[in-house]
């Protein structure tokens, strides 16, 4: 695993150098920061920070994770999209948010405003239930939600975001409706779920694993 970390970001490095000067042939000289678009402890805030912790190894530098949540990713993204492109302010951008200016007004920046650097994770959703509800299996799910159109409560890790658009497919193959909660990250919408304010939730496994390996 760690070494291949190590290799994905000095490849990333060596695409981020590819237009400096000689004067930048130094870089990295100063902490880097990445800006995560989602709440801490979220799938997309431990995957950096994971990777964070190899990447400062291999770069000599410190790498700041600095989360900034609202508006399903939307709120951390405008900020990278408007950073200073001297590669030490960086951001992580899921697949989901390549729609934005699709699915929200007022948005300033697209798929044009920012030079992807490498993909580093693939993580699914899992969806995950209360143990009160009695739900151990996909089929009790579906046939709980058309038994209770618009009440069990499923936990979302923001609007529109891929949790959302789960929840929507969910919705449209069982032709029912769940009762939406939104959450700023897909760790809230878990933990609410462990507490039992919320029946279902639909995290990323990164999200889920601590919780499902604790029982």
């Amino acid at each position: 695993m760690k070494k291949k970390l190590v290799s994905g970001i000095m490849l990333s490095i060596g695409m981020i150098l590819t237009g400096c000067s000689s004067e930048e042939a130094s870089y990295p000289t100063k902490p880097i920061e990445i800006i995560v678009p989602f709440g801490a402890g979220g799938g997309a805030d431990v995957s950096v920070r994971l990777l964070a912790k190899y990447a400062e190894e291999a770069l000599g530098q410190r790498i700041i994770i600095t989360n900034v949540t609202g508006g399903s990713g939307t709120i951390g993204i405008t900020q990278l999209a408007h950073a200073k492109t001297d590669g030490y302010k960086i951001g992580y951008i899921g697949t989901t948010n390549t729609n934005d200016s699709l699915l929200f007004q007022g948005i300033t920046y697209g798929i044009e405003s920012f030079e992807p650097i490498f993909q580093y994770a693939a993580d699914p959703h899992i969806i995950v239930a209360s143990k009160d509800s009695g739900i151990t299996n996909i089929d009790q799910l579906l046939e709980k939600v058309k038994s209770n159109p618009d009440a069990i409560s499923i936990g979302i890790g923001g609007a529109w975001s891929s949790h959302d658009l789960l929840r929507i497919s969910l919705e449209e193959l069982m032709g029912s409706n769940f009762k939406r909660m939104v959450f700023q990250s897909g760790a809230e919408a878990i933990n609410s779920v462990a507490s039992g304010d919320c029946m279902v939730a639909v995290p990323f496994v990164s999200e889920a694993l601590a919780q499902i390996e604790a029982g």
